[in-house]
């Protein structure tokens, strides 16, 4: 006959067995359903690839990261902004170097901005630096979230202002 201690010991087997098998089970469905939106994002419908990219932000998981990354350097200006933005909610610093080459080289100025925004919700100190050159951007808009991000990240508005006011000191002299 079985002792209760030799009952409870199998019961935690038993139990610890079933949910592993439950989290193989979950881990296939995430990867089942993160194939099928990586598979959506090449569609010709620019509806159905903006509810990939938002769909994949909502997942937070390593590789959804790369795909979001990957999504940075698409054709479709939607879809580089809602990938900022959900790089933005993951705030995972793998990202970083990512959303600062989008605010170098992307000539849309929303997209830029939702990669500033992302940059600043991350907290990298990595992206203060090339935000505060930034800060020199001729585009207002731009700059308002720029200063948004770069408080978020630490720096103080003395020093925000310093720059700020060194950008028209030049454009006076200009």
């Amino acid at each position: 006959m079985l002792s209760k201690n030799n009952i409870i010991s199998y019961l935690i087997i038993i139990s610890t067995f079933v949910l592993i098998l439950t989290n193989i089970s979950l881990a296939d469905e995430l990867g089942d359903k993160m194939n099928s939106l990586v598979d959506e994002l090449k569609s010709n419908n620019g509806a159905v690839r903006l509810n990939a990219i938002k769909q994949l932000s909502e997942i937070n998981n390593k590789r959804v990261v790369s795909y979001l990354c990957n999504a940075l350097q698409h054709k479709d200006k939607n879809v580089r902004q809602i990938a900022c933005k959900g790089l933005g909610n993951l705030r995972h610093y793998k990202a970083v170097p990512y959303l600062l080459k989008v605010i170098k080289v992307d000539r849309e100025i929303f997209v830029k901005k939702s990669a500033v925004l992302a940059l600043g919700d991350i907290g990298s100190v990595d992206a203060v630096k090339p935000l505060k050159e930034l800060l020199r951007h001729k585009n207002i808009y731009l700059r308002k979230y720029i200063i948004e991000a770069l408080l978020k990240l630490g720096v103080n508005e003395i020093e925000i202002k310093k720059i700020t006011s060194g950008k028209s000191k030049k454009s006076k002299k200009s």
